[in-house]
C-alpha cells in the first residue's frame, strides 16, 4: 500500500492521527513499548475509548542490499 492508500483507510476508520514505526528487524518488546509510548502520548487528553490515532507498523525484514563504501 502507498502512503495514501494508508491515510485513506484510517480515514475511512474515523481516525484523525497516525503513530507509525518503520523496522528492518522483526518487531520485539522494544518495538511495541515505543508504538504504545508514542500512541499514548498522542492521546494524553483522550480517554482510551475516544482515542482517534491508528498505529502503523512497517517491518522490512529480507535481505539487505549491498552497501558499497568509497
Amino acid at each position: 500500500m502507498t502512503p495514501r492508500n494508508h491515510f485513506a483507510l484510517y480515514r475511512e476508520k474515523q481516525g484523525d492521527h497516525v503513530v507509525a514505526h518503520q523496522t528492518r528487524n522483526v518487531p520485539h518488546n522494544a518495538h511495541e513499548w515505543l508504538m504504545k509510548y508514542c500512541w499514548f502520548a498522542a492521546n494524553e487528553d483522550l480517554p482510551v475509548d475516544k482515542s482517534n490515532t491508528g498505529v502503523l507498523v512497517n517491518a522490512i525484514i529480507g535481505e539487505k542490499r549491498g552497501v558499497r563504501l568509497h
